[in-house]
């Protein structure tokens, strides 16, 4: 599904206009549900916020925001919404998107299990899985036995091995 399209569609199931500068509440909700997606699409930072002539860091903020958010009920039901309509026109965006965010919810509980900052935590979301697995692997062992025990207790079957 292209970019026009998805925004197309978030602005006809939300009634609002994405590309416009506006800064009412609504429509920047509905720029960060549109940021959330194309980043589960891989898109980089400055790519999603070119398509709303908005910059990296704006991206950046859009998706912590939108990560605090989404425990928030009528928000979700927003996202959910926009995920059925794409869904129903048969984009390529599917399930895939509450997948990931959960993972990435999984992902932060275990590293405040850890102790993680919030700037390491936001650094791995966005690593791939051997960027991780490098990172983690010069953490101590200690580190590496709480983040089993973490990712057990979230029903993860995850074995850390260093090499």
């Amino acid at each position: 599904m292209k970019t026009n399209e998805i925004i197309n569609t978030i602005n006809a199931t939300l009634e609002v206009n994405i590309r416009s500068k506006s800064r009412k509440r609504e429509i920047v909700y509905s720029r960060f549900i549109f940021y959330r997606l194309m980043r589960n699409k891989n898109h980089s930072l400055e790519k999603i916020g070119s398509f709303l002539d908005k910059d990296h860091a704006t991206v950046i903020h859009g998706l912590k925001q939108f990560d605090n958010l989404i425990e928030y009920e009528d928000f979700k039901e927003q996202y959910d919404k926009v995920v059925n309509e794409l869904k129903e026109k048969g984009g390529i965006i599917s399930g895939k998107i509450m997948k990931q965010h959960t993972t990435n919810n999984s992902f932060f509980e275990m590293f405040k299990e850890l102790n993680c900052t919030q700037a390491e935590m936001g650094h791995l979301i966005d690593l791939d899985k051997n960027s991780v697995h490098d990172w983690l692997k010069n953490k101590n062992e200690m580190k590496f036995s709480k983040l089993e025990e973490a990712a057990e207790r979230l029903g993860k079957k995850v074995k850390i091995t260093i090499e």
